[in-house]
């Protein structure tokens, strides 16, 4: 994983159950302070969508990485926590494109 790493200032954008995220932890060795994952839905509508979302998001705060709801990722920078911070590894891994399945809830 050469684009990741726990000391790299690392942005997930789109993240939808936070599996990735919390599969770097694993890499990262359970600590992720430089680590910052964004997800589409609100808290609530993702705990609806996914079972293991909450789980997953329980790690990530748990290793100090920080979580962001609500986040479009094609406005980042009107996101007040994201405009002014440089990363050295953004990944958009799994863009909803919209185009032909539908959201679950």
């Amino acid at each position: 994983m050469g684009y990741y790493g726990a000391d790299k200032d690392t942005l997930l954008v789109g993240e939808g159950n936070l599996s990735f995220a919390a599969a770097l932890l694993l890499h990262f060795g359970g600590r992720a302070p430089k680590l910052t994952a964004t997800v589409f839905d609100s808290e609530d509508v993702l705990r609806q969508k996914y079972d293991e979302a909450a789980a997953n998001a329980a790690a990530l705060v748990g290793a100090e990485a920080c979580l962001l709801y609500n986040v479009d990722g094609t406005k980042l920078d009107q996101n007040k926590k994201l405009s002014r911070k440089q990363f050295d590894t953004i990944a958009f891994h799994f863009p909803h494109v919209g185009a032909g399945i539908k959201d679950q809830v």
